[in-house]
């Protein structure tokens, strides 16, 4: 049984883990968190292999804010 108080911070990053592993893309992730760098998110998601997490960091999408990538598709 856990014996340690559950806090809101946890179950962020728990929540996170589990949409990256299922499959969510990371800027909906890190729009929804609130984050502004992935890298933030990153974290929060515990990315764990440091080649995958440099790839995404590195990804050129993380310049782009994601109001920016979704503006004209509903015009």
């Amino acid at each position: 049984m856990w014996s340690k108080p559950l806090r809101p911070h946890q179950l962020r990053h728990t929540c996170a883990t589990h949409l990256f592993k299922e499959g969510e893309n990371i800027v909906h992730i890190k729009d929804w968190l609130g984050h502004k760098r992935t890298t933030t998110t990153l974290h929060y998601a515990r990315i764990e292999n440091p080649e995958i997490a440099a790839t995404i960091e590195s990804h050129p999408i993380n310049e782009v804010k994601s109001k920016d990538l979704f503006r004209n598709q509903y015009t």
